[in-house]
């Protein structure tokens, strides 16, 4: 059917049938008038594609035009004065019927989609306009308007199924599913969705209902789609449910393509992982609780041992003072001294660790550092060292007093690991990341630095808190090196990690963020 050479539906046929209604029958040219409105209203229905039939009060028949015979296949004499719901479906008969009583009752347009039958037998969908007829302002009649809408139709029905199949398919994922167009309005979303976040999400912005924002999100997976080739995006997202509760959802979008390949909206699969997240939180919680606790009890078992010892030499000191004995007074109280100092450099640690002492951030040659500490921390052992640095690595920002401590405090558990005996091998490459790795870091130049030892390894269970202050599984160590290294690596903008297999040793990787010109200098 070619609508684009028809008159508009609901406005030109609207308004040429409802002129014919209206016919002034008053009128002393009445037959004139109504002969010349009859020859202008077959002009129109004999050369248009739609439907047009003329009924009576009673619903028979009194014109129907010839395009019955393109649309349903029935001659116009085989129809006239038959009923006018002969043809209907049976399932639409009634709904049809109360429509005509109800017109006749309220004389007014009335619209609505019927399926009628064809010739062979089958149904088509039509859609109707019925426009009463008035003579010296009496209901006479109706003038009804029927289009082919099959197509239509059929299309809704598909969309339907196929929507409802989504439906079906997500609901028993137990998961959200959304169709997100390219100006990231909500078309169409499923019942878990809905019943999350409210049953109006339809046509919504999906920044503004899902996370209550007033802009795209920041790691938005739709975005990512609709801005780049990606064929599928995965990532988490933070969200506000209907009732203002805090939602996690694992999402993965996809985009949607028409028949040319252009990409004309995107769906996301919303699984939904606030449970998971509350869990995680917890498991941090006690992890945190326990950390805090082992620190608690060790930092409390350290400065007993020195108040101990302190108030060991007052005690004996005051036993000399009754004496001539002055020297050993004098080295009980030495004791004592040297045992308030330790009480002091304890002190200075934890607060090292809890606060990070004050950092004077300079460009500086990580290169250098590493080979200073080896000569210092390896002289005299039997312990070999390994270097692979390329001449080009760039410089980095950091404060060397720091860094330098992070690299002995590694070197030194290595040393004390690998009991005087082994490698370890040192190296160092430049990196640069992007906006998404998987550090955790923020984009840009860096170097990453590896110390690798010939020790035994760390078992499984121990690497996760490897870095906890004071967990440490030598009897004489404090379990502050490691912990140390961690925080002012992190105040350093970077990261550092330790992989290891028993029996395979252990290797720690610290990341540096370099110096913003260092590669054009090099």
């Amino acid at each position: 059917m070619n609508n684009k050479s028809e008159p508009e539906f609901e406005s030109d046929y609207f308004e040429d049938t409802e002129k014919i209604s209206q016919a002034d029958y008053s009128d002393p040219n009445a037959e004139k008038n109504i002969h010349e409105t009859n020859s202008i209203f077959r002009l129109i229905t004999e050369n248009m594609q739609d439907i047009i039939v003329q009924l009576d009060i009673n619903g028979i028949r009194q014109y129907v035009s010839p395009s019955y015979k393109n649309i349903l296949g029935y001659e116009p004499e085989q129809l006239l004065g038959g009923s006018g719901f002969e043809l209907i479906h049976p399932d639409d008969m009634d709904r049809i019927k109360n429509l005509f009583t109800e017109q006749i009752k309220n004389p007014s347009p009335v619209r609505a989609s019927i399926r009628s039958r064809h010739i062979d037998g089958h149904y088509l969908w039509l859609e109707v306009i019925s426009n009463p007829i008035f003579e010296n302002n009496s209901l006479t009649g109706f003038i009804i308007v029927l289009r082919d809408n099959t197509e239509q139709k059929n299309t809704e029905e598909e969309l339907k199924i196929q929507s409802d199949r989504l439906e079906l398919v997500s609901q028993n994922l137990g998961a959200g599913l959304a169709i997100i167009s390219k100006d990231y309005k909500t078309i169409w979303a499923n019942s878990v969705l809905k019943k999350l976040y409210g049953d109006d999400i339809e046509g919504q912005i999906c920044y503004s209902t899902y996370n209550k924002r007033n802009s795209i999100c920041p790691d938005c997976g739709v975005h990512e789609i609709f801005t780049t080739d990606k064929e599928m995006v995965v990532h988490e997202q933070k969200g506000v449910d209907v009732n203002g509760n805090v939602t996690w959802g694992e999402i993965i979008a996809t985009p949607v393509k028409d028949k040319d390949g252009n990409i004309t909206s995107a769906l996301e699969l919303v699984v939904d992982i606030t449970e998971r997240k509350k869990m995680e939180e917890e498991l941090l919680k006690m992890k945190k609780i326990e950390a805090i606790g082992t620190f608690a009890g060790a930092i409390a078992h350290e400065f007993n041992n020195i108040l101990t010892y302190i108030l060991g030499n007052i005690s004996f000191a005051r036993m000399f003072a009754n004496t001539e004995d002055k020297d050993e007074i004098v080295n009980v109280l030495n004791n004592a001294e040297q045992s308030a100092l330790d009480a002091k450099k304890l002190t200075k640690q934890l607060l090292s660790f809890a606060k990070g002492a004050p950092t004077v951030i300079k460009r500086g040659s990580v290169t250098k550092l590493l080979k200073e500490s080896i000569s210092y921390i390896l002289h005299g052992s039997n312990i070999r060292c390994e270097f692979f640095i390329p001449s080009d690595l760039w410089e980095v920002e950091m404060d060397e007093g720091q860094i330098n401590k992070v690299i002995q405090n590694l070197l030194i558990n290595s040393k004390e690991i690998m009991k005087d005996n082994g490698t370890i091998w040192i190296s160092a490459k430049n990196i640069e990341l992007g906006q998404k790795n998987n550090f955790s870091l923020d984009a840009g130049k860096y170097v990453k630095v590896f110390i690798k030892d010939q020790g035994p390894g760390i078992p499984q269970e121990h690497l996760a808190k490897i870095f906890d202050p004071y967990f440490t599984t030598k009897p004489k160590a404090s379990g502050l090196g490691l912990a140390i290294a961690y925080s002012i690596i992190r105040k350093h903008r970077g990261l550092i990690t330790v992989e290891s297999d028993m029996g395979e040793g252990a290797t720690f990787t610290f990341f540096l963020p370099a110096f913003p010109e260092a590669e054009e200098d090099n």
